[in-house]
């Protein structure tokens, strides 16, 4: 095989950590389609495509470069280290985990889709105007032009002190908003929503969570790390990451194979159908704000937008760990922005959320 021809979407170091053999080989997993356990698959094939960053090799080896920092990072974390600028790296490579993966090539493919239909410009699914590198491209342009938005969330280091291990997966970087579901009862929300968090394993004993620290209270000791000694706080992180649409589920613990595929069995009904497409027009006496164009509603105004939002799950489980406060922080005017972290984002438009 060319070199670079096998381009992985998840970074095999990633998967070396959840590895049970020695030389780091092999990886147990669940495979979601079929419902099977599998041994000691080869490690080498999962979660890769050919030439999917594109055969010129430029973001191959520009990703490259970046998970020989993910490499490092992880070192250290394991190594104890907690100081805010590594905890803002975890941040950052977690949040682009989220944008690279096949599962986020799909995600932009619908949207794209939608957006087709919803301004009726239909086309056979066969001649879409893009490829699956174009559309790759676009979700990680996407990463550069939102990474602004989950600057203000804060990190801290999960240490699994229980007897169930973390689970990863082909999609590992998971987003969710316990906030939004409560008070809203919605499925779907945006990066600049109040309430959202960024949860990622980084090996079966640990993983990372960012979340917003005015809606939620973790308690942590001084180094920003919770210890997650309840096993169902640890099947509730692992049904997140079941419940993202992930094509395989990877893990250590061969013993763990049936208490997890029922885990997963219990996720797959309640996946996201994906993304859903608005056609938003201005708040009348509110300049900057859109609202979404209500069923049957006739507009021929000037201005408008179509605005995507990912439609997210409804986790089964909440973890026992992520508490509310009693008074969050939030800015909410009823607008298509919803409540938000910042008052200035009220009306900054949709992008971003």
């Amino acid at each position: 095989m060319p070199a670079l021809k096998n381009q992985h979407f998840v970074p095999k170091v990633h998967l070396r950590a959840f590895a049970p053999d020695d030389g780091k080989k092999m990886v147990n997993m669940l495979h979601a389609a079929s419902m099977r356990a599998i041994k000691g698959a080869s490690l080498s094939g999962q979660c890769a495509k050919h030439y999917f960053y594109g055969k010129d090799l430029v973001l191959e080896k520009q990703i490259g470069e970046i998970e020989g920092q993910y490499a490092e990072l992880v070192r250290e974390l394991e190594g104890g280290h907690r100081n805010g600028p590594l905890l803002e790296t975890v941040k950052t490579l977690a949040f682009f985990q989220h944008f690279r993966t096949d599962a986020a090539r799909t995600r932009f493919l619908i949207t794209q889709r939608q957006l087709f239909e919803a301004t009726g410009e239909i086309v056979d699914e066969g001649k879409l105007p893009f490829s699956d590198e174009d559309l790759i491209q676009t979700a990680l342009a996407m990463f550069f032009t939102s990474i602004k938005y989950i600057g203000d969330l804060k990190t801290c280091v999960l240490l699994n002190h229980s007897r169930q291990d973390f689970v990863t997966s082909d999609d590992p970087a998971v987003l969710f908003n316990k906030f939004i579901l409560q008070k809203t009862g919605a499925a779907n929300f945006g990066l600049m929503n109040s309430g959202i968090c960024l949860y990622m394993p980084i090996t079966p004993r640990m993983a990372v969570l960012c979340y917003d620290e005015n809606v939620y209270r973790i308690a942590q000791n001084e180094k920003s790390e919770v210890i997650v000694r309840k096993r169902p706080d640890v099947i509730a992180l692992n049904s997140l990451v079941m419940l993202n649409n992930a094509n395989c589920v990877y893990f250590r613990n061969w013993d763990e194979r049936d208490d997890l595929l029922a885990h997963l069995r219990d996720a797959l009904p309640l996946r996201s159908p994906g993304t859903r497409t608005h056609r938003l027009v201005p708040v009348d006496g509110k300049e900057g704000a859109f609202r979404p164009l209500k069923a049957g509603e006739e507009y021929n105004g000037a201005v408008e937008m179509f605005h995507s939002e990912a439609v997210y799950p409804r986790p089964i489980h909440w973890m026992s760990f992520l508490d509310r406060r009693l008074r969050p922080v939030t800015y909410f005017e009823n607008t298509a922005a919803g409540y938000v972290r910042k008052e200035a984002w009220l009306r900054s438009g949709p992008d971003g959320l």
